[in-house]
């Protein structure tokens, strides 16, 4: 069957199925950090087999929060809404990778709206309401 399609059609129906999958989502990088300089990181946005709104983060080089100056206990990964301010989405937990002294994080959270911004602090308690004074990393606006 493949043979009677015309090598033009396939490469119009490989870039169709491309553009839909690659539509569905959308990833940004956050800024470069002024508190952890080596921290790259990117935030994506996309939909779940539920059509939830779903957002994965991935972060390197994330030292200990305790190592900052002033020392943290935590750090929490907030969105940024129109209509809804800041909201706490939880802890990010970084680790060191086996054989390495790279510290990674990888987070995800099923959202309730779209957000404008994500970003992360680092704090002294987990349950707190509002974001403090040191923000690690920050995306551009979706």
């Amino acid at each position: 069957m493949f043979n009677s399609i015309k090598p033009v059609y396939l490469l119009v129906l490989l870039s169709a199925s491309l553009l839909f999958v690659t539509s569905c989502s959308t990833s940004v990088r956050f800024a470069n950090s002024a508190v952890v300089p080596s921290a790259v990181g990117t935030a994506k946005l996309t939909k779940d087999s539920n059509k939830n709104l779903l957002l994965i983060l991935n972060v390197r080089n994330l030292v200990d929060p305790s190592r900052l100056t002033p020392s943290k206990k935590v750090y929490l990964v907030w969105m940024q809404t129109k209509d809804q301010g800041n909201k706490n989405l939880g802890r990010l937990v970084s680790s060191e990778a086996y054989f390495s002294t790279e510290r990674n994080a990888k987070f995800s959270a099923v959202l309730t709206a779209v957000p404008t911004k994500i970003f992360i602090t680092a704090e002294d308690s987990a349950d707190v309401q509002n974001p403090g004074s040191v923000t690690v990393l920050i995306t551009e606006s979706f």
